[in-house]
């Protein structure tokens, strides 16, 4: 919001970098856990044109993260689900709606990173027991992101479709894999994954307005 207000001026930005770095770590306890999160959103708030709209957004996902961090939220699991949902979300919508063709791969490579980061925290909040599974997870489910990405960009289905499509992906494997690595994954559980899965890409495409 401060960045907003002051236009994206240098004093502005320096401040907001200040003030959301001593927020973050007071107090110190849990700072470790979600920086990710904080790191994806700060890198994503700095690189975005001015906007009241999206810099409130911004701000609601700040106090999502400040709130998990300092154990304010009861269903802290469903919150921390739900963040980085938006911060997906918010990630996609920055990758179709800022930069041109010749970006285009550094944002993908950013996409992958970002991912990786974000999966790896999830994993690591949830408490997956294998440390060597989390982080074999996480980078198979960073390049399966990554790839679901490049293929969407070749949909003439816009950016906000675009987005909500590949949150759905990104739903849709965090949510496999961590059933498997609960050990209750089965048949009727991934049928049903794979059911919402059609059924909302469904939706998604119908709402489209196709460009060719």
């Amino acid at each position: 919001m401060l960045v907003y207000i002051g236009n994206f001026g240098l004093v502005p930005i320096l401040f907001f970098l200040a003030t959301a770095l001593f927020l973050y770590s007071k107090p110190i306890f849990n700072t470790f856990y979600f920086w990710a999160s904080f790191l994806v959103l700060l890198v994503m708030a700095l690189n975005t044109p001015p906007s009241f709209i999206v810099a409130a957004f911004y701000a609601f996902l700040f106090y999502i993260i400040l709130g998990l961090k300092n154990l304010i939220f009861i269903n802290r699991a469903n919150w921390h689900q739900a963040l980085h949902l938006l911060l997906f979300y918010a990630l996609f919508i920055h990758f179709w709606n800022i930069g041109d063709e010749a970006t285009f791969l550094l944002r993908l490579v950013g996409i992958f990173a970002a991912s990786l980061l974000l999966i790896r925290e999830f994993f690591k909040v949830v408490a997956v027991d294998s440390p060597k599974r989390r982080v074999v997870a996480s980078w198979v489910l960073a390049l399966l992101i990554t790839e679901a990405v490049w293929v969407i960009s070749w949909l003439p289905i816009g950016f906000l479709n675009s987005s909500a499509l590949a949150s759905l992906i990104v739903f849709t494997l965090i949510n496999l894999t961590l059933q498997n690595f609960k050990g209750i994954l089965n048949k009727k559980i991934v049928l049903s994954a794979i059911t919402f899965f059609v059924l909302f890409a469904l939706l998604i495409f119908l709402t489209s307005k196709w460009r060719m």
